[in-house]
C-alpha cells in the first residue's frame, strides 16, 4: 500500500474512515438505496469496485470536501487497477518454467528410465508441491477472472433514472414523477418513497410502473397525508425487482387495510439504482 500517505490509502480504508463519522453500514446503504452487504463487500473485500453511480452517491451521502472526494475516486481506480494485475500475475506464474501442467509428465512413455525413478524425495516433493500450486493458482485466476468479468459485463440494463422531479425541488403532490429505464427481462420498476427521518420505505403504488418500448415512465404518486405534512422531505427511489420477488411477495402478503407493501429496507433481491430527495411545498389533496 505504498507509503501510507494520502495519496496511496486503500479505497475500503478510506470509505470505512468517512463513513464510520456519519453512518453505519446499514444506514449507509439505506441512504443511497443499497444493500448493506454493497457497503460491507466495498469496504472488506478488494476485489470489488463501485459502479461509478453508486461511488457518486456515496460520496453525496457522505458529504465530501472536494479533496475527500478526489481521493475516494482516485482510491477506487487503484483498486481496479490492482484487481487486473492480480489476475494476470496469477496467470503467467502459472506457467513458469519450473511448473509444467499436470499432464505434461503424462505424455512420456510408461516405461520411464531408472534416473527419473531414482530422483531423491525431496525433488519429488517440490515437483509435487508446484503441481499443486499451479492447480491452486489457476483456481484463483478463474475465480478471479470470473468475478471481475461479471463486475465488467454486468447490463446496464438493470437501471432506471429519475428525470423529473429532480433533487432538492418543491413539489406539489399529488405529481407525476418520469424518468427512462431499461430492464432485464424478469425484472419490474417500481417506485419507494420514504420520509426523511422515517426509517420505513413505502411502494407508491400497487403495480410496478409501466415501460414503454423507448425506454420512458411516467408514474402518479402522492407525497403526505395532507397539508399537516407540507414542508416536509421525502427520498424517492427507482427500484428494479426481479418479478415473483420480495415486492411482489409483500403486496400479496400486506394487510387488506394497507394501501401498499411497506419495507424497513431495501429488499435484498432488488436493487434501488436512483434516488432524489424532494421538498413538499404544498398538498392540493388526493388524486
Amino acid at each position: 500500500m505504498g507509503d501510507g500517505g494520502s495519496g496511496d490509502r486503500e479505497f475500503g480504508e478510506l470509505l470505512r474512515e468517512y463513513r464510520k463519522g456519519k453512518y453505519s453500514q446499514e444506514a449507509l446503504a439505506n441512504q443511497i438505496g443499497m444493500r448493506t452487504s454493497t457497503i460491507q463487500d466495498l469496504e472488506k473485500n478488494q476485489t470489488r469496485v463501485p459502479y461509478p453511480k453508486t461511488l457518486k452517491s456515496i460520496c453525496e451521502a457522505l458529504e465530501l470536501s472536494p479533496e475527500q472526494r478526489a481521493e475516494l475516486v482516485a482510491a477506487a481506480g487503484r483498486r481496479e487497477r490492482a484487481g487486473a494485475v492480480r489476475a494476470v500475475v496469477a496467470r503467467d506464474e502459472g506457467t513458469d518454467a519450473d511448473t509444467q501442467p499436470p499432464g505434461f509428465a503424462a505424455s512420456t512413455s510408461a516405461a520411464e528410465t531408472p534416473t527419473r525413478s531414482a530422483l531423491p524425495r525431496r525433488l519429488s516433493n517440490v515437483s509435487r508441491r508446484a503441481r499443486i500450486l499451479l492447480a491452486v493458482g489457476t483456481v484463483v485466476f478463474l475465480v478471479g477472472a470470473a468475478l471481475l468479468g461479471a463486475r465488467l459485463v454486468m447490463p446496464q440494463a438493470s437501471e432506471a433514472t429519475i428525470l423529473s422531479p429532480f433533487s432538492g425541488q418543491d413539489v406539489e403532490s399529488p405529481l407525476t414523477a418520469n424518468g427512462t429505464a431499461e430492464l432485464q427481462p424478469g425484472f419490474s420498476l417500481w417506485l419507494l418513497v420514504r420520509p426523511v427521518g422515517d426509517t420505513t420505505y413505502y411502494l407508491t403504488d400497487k403495480v410496478p410502473v409501466v415501460v414503454n418500448h423507448d425506454g420512458e415512465w411516467a408514474s402518479r404518486l402522492t407525497l403526505g397525508r395532507g397539508p399537516e405534512d407540507e414542508g416536509e422531505e421525502y427520498d424517492l427511489f427507482a427500484l428494479v425487482a426481479p418479478n415473483g420477488g420480495m415486492v411482489d411477495q409483500a403486496l400479496v402478503n400486506k394487510p387488506a387495510d394497507q394501501f401498499s407493501a411497506r419495507f424497513k429496507s431495501i429488499p435484498d433481491d432488488s436493487q434501488a439504482t436512483h434516488h432524489i430527495r424532494v421538498e413538499l411545498g404544498s398538498f392540493v389533496g388526493n388524486d
